[in-house]
């Protein structure tokens, strides 16, 4: 799982890097949980996206 996501948000934002961490570290057990479903992973990260900060978004 890339970390660029959470290497920008340290470069931006340092307040915000253990959230970034812990959305990487959440989508990749969201990967591994839904590997034979590539659906259910995509529904479950549209979940979470949606509470992203709008400064974040890409």
């Amino acid at each position: 799982m890339s970390t660029t996501y959470a290497d920008r948000v340290a470069a931006h934002d340092p307040r915000a890097v253990d959230a970034a961490r812990a959305l990487v570290r959440d989508t990749g057990a969201e990967l591994h949980r839904s590997w034979t479903r590539p659906g259910a992973f995509v529904d479950a990260m549209g979940r979470r996206v949606r509470y992203l900060p709008p400064a974040r978004l890409p």
